[in-house]
């Protein structure tokens, strides 16, 4: 893809039980976004928080409980340095797939 490295997005899942007579288990998951800084305002005013990757054990860490320095210590240290460029609106459906989905538009509306 590219040849641009991969990279981790802060994220959050639950589970839990359904209310009623299932008692079917419901998975749930989420990405923590923060403030856009810099450049990135002129796409949005939220960006996801993106984890450098000396970051990645720490957030994955079971043994840490206090969700506030969780956020605190993974919004401190988000990677903030990133390109961004226009897409196809294809992007915009799960039934598309391709390489040429992340390739830059020529024509962004």
């Amino acid at each position: 893809m590219g040849g641009q490295p991969a990279f981790v997005f802060a994220g959050l899942m639950s589970r839990h039980k359904s209310k009623g007579d299932s008692e079917e288990t419901i998975l749930t998951a989420a990405i923590v976004t923060k403030a856009a800084e810099d450049t990135a305002v002129e796409v949005h005013d939220r960006i996801p928080v993106i984890l450098p990757k000396v970051m990645e054990s720490a957030w994955l860490d079971r043994e840490q409980q206090d969700e506030k320095v969780a956020l605190e210590m993974a919004q401190s240290v988000a990677v903030k340095d990133v390109d961004f460029y226009a897409v196809s609106s294809r992007v915009n459906s799960s039934k598309s797939v391709g390489a040429e989905l992340i390739e830059p538009y020529a024509n962004p509306a």
